[in-house]
């Protein structure tokens, strides 16, 4: 049975940790932590939420974030997740998912 949606409230923090599947590592060059910070600041432009603090690390990712009223958590996580797996997993030759987003 699927947990329940998590209440998230408009300008209010969140900390927010996403870990690789089986805590393989998601991040493996400069150039993927890099491709991270490139995707996570366009998603940043187009929703307009705060990013105070982050932390890359070579298997996980802690994020302290701030969303607007007209912005969704939860979208705007699968959506930067979505798009470094999908780029991840081309320059890998790998299928499947990357992330465990844990928030």
């Amino acid at each position: 049975m699927p947990r329940a949606a998590r209440v998230v409230f408009a300008s209010m923090p969140y900390h927010i940790i996403c870990r690789g599947n089986n805590r393989e590592p998601i991040f493996e060059e400069k150039e993927d932590f890099d491709k991270y910070l490139e995707i996570f600041r366009r998603y940043k432009d187009q929703y307009g939420f705060r990013l105070y603090h982050w932390v890359l690390m070579s298997n996980h990712v802690h994020l302290l974030v701030e969303t607007k009223e007209n912005s969704s958590l939860s979208k705007v996580m699968q959506g930067i997740n979505l798009a470094y797996t999908i780029w991840f997993n081309r320059k890998k030759g790998k299928v499947g998912q990357n992330f465990l987003v844990i928030q």
